[in-house]
């Protein structure tokens, strides 16, 4: 699905629109969003540095096959201010920049990259390269994963402890999208990297913004399958994949509630990474993410870093089983420097009031909502009302007195409560709270 534009450059998913033909609209998957809700993900299999000389808390935020000589507004810079950490793909505009001069200016950016490796992957040692990159959706293309196998094992001949990412097509892992594949088909595929991805784009690649669970359906059955650190990709932008004149009605891109939503239903389903797909097809552009959209982006990708250490955690969390009275809500716990976290989402576009319990232990007279300075407090022991806006996530931390939770940014995206300590916070009950909290 890397196909050249005009002999400039690369670009994703030109055949995607083929697939989507092939098969059609999917129809209103109802059941995506039934299967996805009211249930625990379990903790994460990989949650281990993702490879040697890694940071432990590194937890990919990604855009893919960006321009290193800015287009526009279209930078690494923007893309860095926006939270992103990671680069995936070796973009050459045309051959105007060289491999290692585009990875010199991710490292000058702050950036790391998962790329193509160079014609000499046993010197392709550049401090910001984090990861090798497979050919993209071989599914898609069906290749022989004979082939794929090998290059593999010559890379990891070249260098034993660099990761290698192979992504596929999510809409084989779904219900209601393109043709399902099972487990024995991929195995082969899978075993040709060390990391794993999907993507599955089911507003601006299927019309279909009722099954927004889907993203979080995949990655959870790729992550079964596979037993490997899984990485999502998140749609941002109105792809254009029909043309670049079909009407916004038939054709849209990610609201930026719809775009939180798919970050965190990902997350919840056990990503140990996310990657946004920004690209516009027909009319090409590198970054066509509104503003709106990017804004978004940029709270939760601060949410995400702020939160890292206790995702990437290993650490049994004080409970692992939460029950949410309505089944709209999916969530997952974590754990991390003895505070446990109850990530938990608003899996539908409407407003969600849920009584919810939990055996806390160390709860003692609320729970702490990051993003903010409130407590809420229970209805009677271990028992707690909430309500939740349209797509809206929340992040609960329980800890003993005066522990101190993870930095997660207000919701202007600028201020921090690390400082307050757990249970010392302003108090609330069953209010309405500006979240990560309006995420």
């Amino acid at each position: 699905m890397l196909v050249k534009r005009n002999g400039t450059g690369r670009s994703r998913h030109a055949d995607f629109a083929l697939l989507r033909n092939r098969f059609g609209h999917a129809p209103s998957i109802h059941s995506i969003v039934g299967c996805a809700t009211a249930i625990a993900v379990a903790p994460l299999l990989y949650a281990a540095p993702l490879g040697p000389g890694l940071p432990s808390d590194y937890f990919p935020i990604a855009t893919f096959y960006q321009p290193a000589n800015a287009i526009a507004t279209t930078n690494f810079a923007g893309w860095k201010g926006r939270g992103v950490n990671t680069l995936i793909g070796y973009e050459t505009q045309g051959g105007e920049i060289s491999i290692d001069d585009y990875t010199t200016a991710a490292a000058n950016a702050g950036l790391k990259i998962i790329r193509e490796p160079t014609s000499s992957p046993a010197t392709d040692n550049a401090p910001n390269l984090v990861g090798w990159l497979q050919t993209d959706e071989p599914d898609l293309k069906d290749i022989d994963p004979s082939i794929l196998n090998a290059i593999y094992g010559s890379l990891k001949a070249a260098n034993p402890n660099r990761p290698v990412l192979i992504n596929f097509a999510g809409a084989f892992m779904v219900p209601g999208f393109a043709p399902l594949r099972t487990q024995a088909y991929y195995m082969p595929y899978i075993q040709a990297g060390d990391w794993v991805a999907q993507d599955l784009y089911p507003v601006t690649g299927w019309n279909q913004p009722n099954a927004i669970g889907a993203v979080g359906q995949a990655t959870g059955t790729l992550r079964g399958w596979s037993n490997k650190p899984t990485f999502a990709f998140i749609e941002t932008s109105n792809q254009r994949l029909q043309s670049n004149s079909t009407p916004e009605a038939l054709e849209r891109g990610p609201t930026p509630s719809e775009v939180r939503a798919e970050i965190w239903d990902a997350v919840i389903h056990g990503a140990r990474g996310i990657a946004y797909f920004p690209q516009q097809i027909n009319g090409f552009r590198y970054d066509a993410t509104p503003i709106d959209v990017a804004a978004e982006m940029t709270r939760q990708d601060a949410a995400i870093t702020g939160l890292a250490p206790a995702l990437t955690s290993d650490a049994t969390p004080d409970v692992t089983t939460v029950n949410f009275t309505n089944p709209a809500i999916e969530y997952v716990t974590r754990s991390f420097g003895g505070i446990t976290y109850v990530i938990a989402l608003n899996l539908t576009n409407g407003v969600v009031v849920t009584d919810f319990s939990a055996g806390f232990s160390m709860a003692g007279s609320g729970l702490a909502i990051l993003g903010g300075t409130d407590i809420l407090t229970p209805n009677s022991l271990n028992i707690y009302s909430d309500a939740f806006g349209p797509y809206q996530v929340r992040i609960y931390a329980e800890g003993a007195p005066g522990a101190v939770p993870l930095a997660i940014p207000e919701p202007s995206g600028i201020a921090f409560v690390s400082t307050t300590a757990l249970l010392l916070a302003r108090r609330r009950r069953n209010r309405v709270a500006p979240a990560v909290c309006t995420r």
